[in-house]
């Protein structure tokens, strides 16, 4: 393995070459020449922050921080869902979603057909990303043995990240994605997240990159996984996949089902599906932090922080879900 200091600044390139490629793609109208980015830019500086301090920015610029309650797990704040989903949905496809091949990314044609058969727009196809280092890196090299049209933005992060070495890292850390709080009503150019969204996804987000970095919550969530019954991990399974996951994935499965104790707004359908067999989101929730709590020492610093325990929303009668994004709802939708 390597050297920790080592892995932390190979690490840095790697985020580095993203921001870069993400705000070299954005000026000048984003207009690029040729196969790579010739026109350096400035990059924003990597920051320690607090999920707090995160969750509440009110910054509509592009960020990136490095999360200080697990320093494993760094975050990109995107100024809109449109940037974020040009960036990340053909990898995204790769990695969760279900009808998509697991051995090459779509071509443009195939991904926006996709997205259209999901019923959604390149900014809610997903509405936040996650993604352990080592499969950023396969997606971006499959798109290189491809010989792959990428759009004007991916071309550049391909061209650096074939100097940043990510392939040799270890798989202990994680890149998130989030987007900024917008208007609250349409019509505006750019979709965007509203406060309570951007506080749902932020949970269920940085909660799997603690799945991905954190090898005690990684053990805890399959031993949680392992002692549902049958019927209720299958309601999971089915639910997920109606989402559009991938339910062939456990690991996903296990992934997911856990970031959905963190973020609730998402899950009223599973919930229903639950109370058949006489249990509930609240009631699995009560159990995963019960274990959580009495783990000594404490699995992560994180889950102790009051910004992740939010009150369950169906416990109220007439609970409903958050609306998500501040679009019309003819078009709302996406995934995690």
């Amino acid at each position: 393995m390597m050297k920790t200091t080592g892995v932390r600044q190979m690490l840095y390139r790697v985020i580095t070459a993203v921001v870069w490629w993400v705000v070299a793609c954005s000026v000048g109208g984003g207009a690029l020449a040729g196969e790579r980015c010739r026109h350096p830019v400035t990059c924003p500086r990597v920051e320690e922050a607090g999920f707090a301090t995160i969750l509440h920015r009110s910054e509509s610029s592009l960020a990136i921080f490095q999360l200080v309650e697990n320093p494993h797990v760094f975050v990109i704040d995107f100024p809109d869902l449109d940037a974020q989903g040009e960036a990340l949905n053909r990898v995204a496809a790769l990695i969760e979603k279900r009808d998509a091949p697991k051995k090459r990314l779509l071509n443009d044609h195939e991904l926006a057909s996709a997205i259209a058969h999901a019923g959604r727009t390149p900014a809610t196809y997903f509405l936040a990303h996650d993604y352990r280092l080592p499969d950023l890196a396969r997606a971006f090299t499959l798109a290189e043995h491809q010989k792959l049209a990428l759009n004007r933005r991916e071309r550049c992060v391909v061209t650096l990240l074939k100097t940043s070495g990510t392939a040799r890292t270890e798989g202990e850390y994680s890149i998130i994605s989030i987007s900024a709080v917008g208007p609250s009503s349409p019509p505006q150019a750019k979709l965007h997240l509203s406060t309570s969204a951007r506080a749902a996804l932020l949970r269920h987000e940085v909660s799997h990159g603690e799945y991905f970095t954190n090898g005690r919550y990684f053990k805890y969530c399959w031993d949680f996984w392992h002692h549902l019954p049958p019927d209720v991990q299958q309601v999971f399974r089915d639910g997920l996949g109606d989402l559009g996951y991938d339910a062939s994935q456990e690991d996903l499965m296990v992934n997911e089902t856990q970031a959905y104790l963190w973020e609730l707004d998402n899950a009223a359908m599973i919930d229903m599906n639950l109370r058949q067999y006489h249990t509930s989101i609240e009631s699995l929730r009560k159990v995963f932090l019960n274990g959580l709590d009495a783990s000594r020492p404490p699995i992560s610093q994180l889950f102790t922080l009051k910004e992740m325990r939010v009150p369950c929303p169906y416990n109220a009668p007439g609970a409903r879900k958050i609306e998500k994004i501040t679009e019309p709802p003819s078009s709302r939708g996406g995934d995690l």
